[in-house]
């Protein structure tokens, strides 16, 4: 079963599944995209307490400054990676 990556409010949604914009896949995890979407917002979704991550797209690590501008193809494989410190 796919997991749906909300980008736009329920009550505007008029795409039904077959319009779809195509998935890609987070960390193993199959996600239908329903308009296009920037490396940014998916972390804005996924990642609510804005902890530090590395992201990487089709095995290409991202700087943090190329979330905003980076958007996201159907068929990519994005990886999320927190960080945490120790010592």
């Amino acid at each position: 079963m796919k997991k749906k990556v909300r980008v736009v409010e329920p009550e505007t949604d008029r795409r039904t599944e077959s319009e779809s914009l195509g998935s890609i896949e987070v960390n193993g995890e199959s996600f239908r995209l329903e308009r296009p979407l920037v490396v940014a917002e998916l972390l804005e979704r996924l990642n609510p307490r804005g902890r530090a991550v590395a992201v990487e797209i089709n095995r290409e690590i991202l700087t943090r400054g190329e979330f905003p501008a980076t958007t996201l193809r159907s068929g990519d494989r994005v990886e999320i990676v927190t960080l945490t410190g120790g010592g």
